[in-house]
């Protein structure tokens, strides 16, 4: 079972173990988020160098590799070297994913499609990345309309208020709002 959260990494230092194509995507991700990302490898795929990631260590991965980091992505397609980062990383009590091995993760990306200020995202529980991609691309492909990012903003708007007069927003009714009228 898992529990499902978004995180905010934004300057948070994280760490990808391998730099080829899907380590790449990872790390692209995580600086997309704002993350500052560290790569250790014994070499560096093209797609990796043409990231903009804080640091770069050419070399075989290391347990204390991980001092200073608060999340690990390990993507190098050896299965003893992922499963060694995520034992490592579980001693430490860092989240931890390894790519393509939900054995080796105590937390799991999704398939994610993000509107503005609205994101989706969709697991499988890690049992297949392909059809939480098909889920979220038939969500992206029409389930929500252009209206989605305007009615997020005012509900925003509307418990920033409430929030400003002093009121918890966990007490009232938002999805009232959003019922059609009949």
């Amino acid at each position: 079972m898992i529990y499902a959260a978004m995180l905010k990494i934004h300057g948070w230092p994280c760490l990808v173990v391998g730099a080829g194509p899907i380590a790449a995507r990872k790390a692209a991700g995580l600086i997309e988020a704002g993350a500052k990302v560290t790569v250790v490898a014994p070499k560096f795929s093209a797609d990796m160098q043409a990231l903009a990631i804080e640091a770069s260590r050419v070399k075989p991965f290391k347990p204390a590799d991980l001092e200073g980091f608060r999340l690990v992505i390990s993507a190098t397609g050896v299965p003893t070297v992922d499963g060694a980062v995520f034992a490592a990383a579980e001693s430490r009590s860092m989240l931890c994913n390894s790519a393509d091995d939900p054995e080796n993760c105590n937390f799991i990306l999704p398939a994610r499609w993000d509107l503005g200020d609205v994101h989706v995202a969709v697991s499988t529980n890690g049992q297949s990345p392909t059809a939480a991609q098909w889920l979220r691309d038939r969500l992206a492909d029409g389930a929500l309309g252009n209206e989605t990012e305007e009615i997020t903003h005012i509900l925003a708007r509307l418990r920033d208020r409430i929030r400003g007069q002093g009121l918890s927003s966990e007490d009232y009714d938002f999805r009232s709002l959003l019922k059609p009228r009949k």
